[in-house]
């Protein structure tokens, strides 16, 4: 009988072992936890509701068996004011613009507890910084004339995000603002379609004057041709004209000879004979007559 009992006591006293090692081995797999990557946790006891100041980075930790998880993103994180919520401002000149941006923002792990305390969880916090970056925008849309965010798109996106750190130091710099982006800037449909009648209209114009300019062109070959034709029809004129006046020179020249010498003849004849004028021209008649 003695020998039973100390059999079962030891039974009993083993099971308890068993269970303790069972129960230990338990408590030290639920308490050791794991950190994801680009994640950032803080420890947060169920039990003693406290927050523990250690910010945990990526890797496993052992932790309590009653204490949970608060996780931030340890990298950046997309903030896109782009498609369905494209970002619709003003600009001075009062001209409507839809902007398409996008900025990366990340956070300070020394201010992660703080954060936490005062903006709660890290989703809330997005939605938080996503509306004030869109009011931050819309204040810079609202300095500038729409023809700069054409022709100076960077010195746009540097001013962008300027005031977007301006406009989150209240959060005692635990944000860090990335790159910012302006990736599109797009008119309202209405003012598309007048500036693309106005360019349809300076091309036409462009087109009558290139129009113009051939018409000129054409026109002053024209004139040119009609002035070389005119000159070469002058010196022909002109070639002919000498000629008719050279061979009319020598015509009468050779008349003028001919005549010259009848001249002379009947001169020496009228000597000859020893008659006055009037003889002579009788002797003439009778002679050509004859």
């Amino acid at each position: 009988m003695r020998d039973e009992a100390k059999w079962t006591l030891g039974g009993i006293a083993c099971g308890f072992v068993v269970v303790a090692v069972i129960v230990i081995i338990a408590l030290v797999v639920e308490s050791t936890v794991e950190v994801k990557p680009n994640q950032y946790a803080i420890r947060y006891g169920k039990y003693n509701m406290k927050l523990y100041p250690t910010i945990l980075s990526e890797g496993k930790h052992t932790v309590g068996v009653s204490d949970r998880l608060i996780t931030f993103p340890s990298n950046f994180i997309d903030v896109a004011h782009e498609e369905a919520k494209v970002l619709t401002c003003y600009t001075r000149d009062k001209t409507e613009l839809r902007l398409s941006i996008v900025f990366q923002y990340s956070y300070v792990k020394e201010k992660l507890i703080s954060f936490l305390l005062e903006y709660g969880h890290h989703n809330k916090i997005h939605l938080y910084i996503t509306q004030i970056s869109r009011d931050s925008l819309r204040d810079v849309c609202s300095q500038y004339g729409y023809s700069t965010f054409f022709n100076n798109r960077t010195y746009v996106e540097q001013a962008m995000k300027s005031n977007l750190v301006n406009d989150l130091a209240f959060m005692e710099h635990g944000v860090n603002i990335g790159f910012l982006q302006l990736k599109n800037v797009a008119l309202p449909q209405q003012l598309m379609d007048a500036i693309e009648a106005k360019e349809t209209a300076l091309q036409s114009v462009t087109e009558a004057e290139n129009d113009r300019e051939v018409v000129l062109t054409n026109a002053d070959t024209d004139l040119q041709t009609a002035k070389a034709d005119k000159d070469i029809a002058l010196v022909a004129a002109q070639a002919e004209y000498n000629s008719i006046v050279q061979t009319a020179q020598t015509t009468a020249a050779i008349d003028f000879k001919f005549w010259q010498e009848r001249a002379n003849a009947w001169s020496l004849i009228q000597t000859q004979l020893n008659m006055n004028g009037t003889d002579f021209l009788s002797y003439l008649r009778f002679s050509i007559v004859s």
